[in-house]
């Protein structure tokens, strides 16, 4: 399984035996590992959902046999280091022949604001899907790989529908462009009585629906709770 995320970690004892050599978009090497230091956990942490060890310590997942091949498309700090032509090559390292599966848990977002107590909050949210602001590579090199190998999208954490789930707010742009809960101005969630609803696909996510020449299986993953609506 290509995993496309932030630098993984090939010592972790949940997942040392099921790594193989991975790729390092941005660097243009074989590498696509922290070497057990990072900022972000992120890769470890979803490597692990998929297949963690079935080895009596930690955890292990249902795909604990399964092999994970990191493709680091993202700095240890899960911030964007890569141009358009490395993420085509990663995408091309993260499927193909022997790949069965490609997973994204990650995805194109953007800061929104609304009126609140006479100021305004701000938060994230998916950025749309327009065909036009995918490079032709990219597109192909996403055909390409949905004829091969399964691809499978998360389609966010925190549901983007104040109806169905929460949305989390902050005082400045710079809180909600970081996303993280422990950012000085983070506030909670998005007052419910705000013109938020955001209950969209991820733009990436969306892809192969806009396009009628794409074929092959693309997955789409949202969390529900027992009544069937989008989770918080």
């Amino acid at each position: 399984m290509g995993v496309v995320d932030v630098p993984s970690d090939s010592d972790h004892p949940d997942l040392d035996a099921n790594y193989v050599t991975g790729w390092d978009a941005s660097a243009g090497n074989t590498s696509g590992d922290c070497g057990g230091i990072y900022s972000s956990s992120h890769g470890v942490h979803v490597a692990g959902i998929i297949a963690a060890e079935n080895n009596w310590t930690g955890m292990h997942e249902i795909a604990h046999n399964a092999k994970i091949k990191p493709v680091t498309i993202f700095g240890d700090s899960e911030a964007d280091d890569t141009n358009t032509n490395q993420l085509i090559t990663a995408i091309g390292h993260a499927s193909g022949s022997g790949i069965a599966v490609m997973n994204n848990s990650w995805g194109a977002s953007e800061v929104a604001s609304y009126s609140f107590g006479g100021g305004a909050r701000y938060y994230s949210r998916p950025v749309l899907f327009s065909g036009a602001q995918l490079s032709s590579g990219e597109l192909n090199a996403r055909k390409t790989a949905a004829s091969t190998t399964v691809v499978v999208w998360a389609n966010g954490n925190d549901g983007q529908n104040n109806a169905n789930g929460k949305m989390h707010s902050w005082t400045s742009n710079a809180g909600a462009s970081s996303g993280r809960t422990s950012h000085a101005d983070y506030i909670g969630y998005v007052d419910a009585s705000a013109n938020t609803n955001q209950n969209v696909p991820s733009w990436r996510g969306s892809y192969q629906f806009y396009d009628n020449g794409a074929s092959g299986p693309w997955l789409k993953v949202v969390a529900l709770n027992e009544a069937d609506a989008i989770t918080s």
